[in-house]
């Protein structure tokens, strides 16, 4: 199976990373830094938004696991973290030391559970990676998913609450199941 450029660039990116900061930095760096503050205010803002401590959550391109090791402490439900780099995935199931959560690696914008078995899926770096057609292609499998089915007109329709930050180098977006 042929690998997709954007693969063997991420990972090659990643590889520079370690060789230059070592591990512990680059699986910082390669989620845009700041991994600690920004882990905190993801989880921050996705409680206001409704998380419970029972509620299931995929992250769709978790990286390093910067969300997923701010919320080991507090989610007690399922967690799924989908990300391209194997070697980040790996990082952050060690790092969360949660063996009840899934970490997997994909190479495509899926999710991978049963339809409508969700509470929240999540976007924090995603876009950044797939802000192109694939982005429409994956908004129709994860309504699917969701359960949202004719509910949802547009790509935008199936989010409920947007959290949306920009700066240079961050588009945080949060996409949950409404109703």
């Amino acid at each position: 199976m042929r690998v997709p450029d954007y693969i063997a660039s991420y990972k090659s990116h990643l590889a520079n990373l370690i060789e230059k900061h070592g591990r512990e930095e680059a699986m910082q760096l390669i989620v845009g830094g700041e991994y600690d503050q920004i882990g905190k205010l993801e989880r921050s803002a996705l409680i206001d938004l409704g998380l419970k401590r029972n509620h299931s959550l995929v992250d769709i391109g978790c990286g390093s696991g910067r969300l997923p090791f701010a919320l080991r402490d507090y989610l007690e439900g399922p967690f799924v973290g989908t990300d391209i780099l194997e070697e980040a995935l790996d990082y952050a199931n060690d790092k969360c030391g949660r063996p009840d959560w899934s970490f997997v690696p994909t190479s495509e914008p899926s999710i991978p559970l049963s339809e409508a078995t969700v509470d929240f899926v999540t976007f924090f770096q995603f876009l950044l990676i797939y802000w192109t057609r694939t982005f429409t292609d994956f908004y129709w499998k994860q309504s699917e998913f969701l359960g949202l089915g004719e509910k949802s007109s547009s790509p935008f329709s199936i989010l409920s609450a947007i959290g949306i930050g920009i700066s240079l180098n961050r588009l945080s977006l949060i996409g949950i199941r409404s109703g």
